[in-house]
């Protein structure tokens, strides 16, 4: 937008957590899918800065 680049210092890691009573609802289920999809992880690594986890979109309880 600017002309600016992006230097990486650091990676870091994010979880996000949802409720599980909210967990089966048709917009959760639809981000999992989305975050799941090939096309979705080819245009995060098409960004740039990014790595995907293997465990991408998967549930854990807590």
């Amino acid at each position: 937008m600017y002309g600016l680049g992006f230097i990486s210092i650091r990676d870091e890691e994010y979880d996000f957590c949802i409720p599980k009573t909210k967990f089966k609802t048709p917009a959760v289920q639809e981000l999992t899918k989305t975050i799941k999809s090939d096309e979705f992880k080819d245009k995060l690594l098409q960004l740039g800065g990014f790595m995907i986890s293997s465990d991408i979109g998967s549930e854990f309880p807590f």
